[in-house]
């Protein structure tokens, strides 16, 4: 092997990493930031419009929530599993929030997650 194919296969292993580097974790990249509730849906009800409550997910991990416009009432921590579309929430309070909520979209602006009966709408705000 002569040492511009060295320099060919090098620079196209180097290529695959770097693009799989930046492809294998978006959902995480994107949930990252302060999420509004803009609607709430029970399994075939009526949704209900809602902007009262965000959620806001830290980079470290760690998630805090509440009304908008006042302090965060709930803190807690947050995984993601990027291969199920798994997100997991657990509040220090233990409340009814915890838990695993599979993600039906993620994207930059928006993200819908679903537990139990709920279908729960998100825009990011910030």
């Amino acid at each position: 092997m002569n040492q511009n194919s060295v320099r060919k296969s090098l620079l196209f292993l180097f290529a695959c990493f770097f693009v799989l580097g930046f492809t294998s974790k978006p959902k995480g990249k994107h949930l990252v930031g302060t999420w509004e509730i803009y609607k709430i849906q029970k399994k075939n009800k009526t949704p209900k419009e809602n902007r009262e409550k965000f959620l806001q997910f830290n980079e470290d991990g760690t998630v805090q929530g509440g009304s908008i416009g006042d302090a965060p009432s709930k803190n807690g921590t947050w995984t993601l599993d990027d291969t199920n579309l798994i997100l997991t929430l657990n509040t220090a309070e233990g409340n009814n929030d915890d838990g695993e909520y599979s993600i039906v979209k993620l994207n930059k602006r928006e993200m819908i997650l679903l537990k139990d009966a709920y279908t729960i709408f998100f825009e990011k705000i910030k």
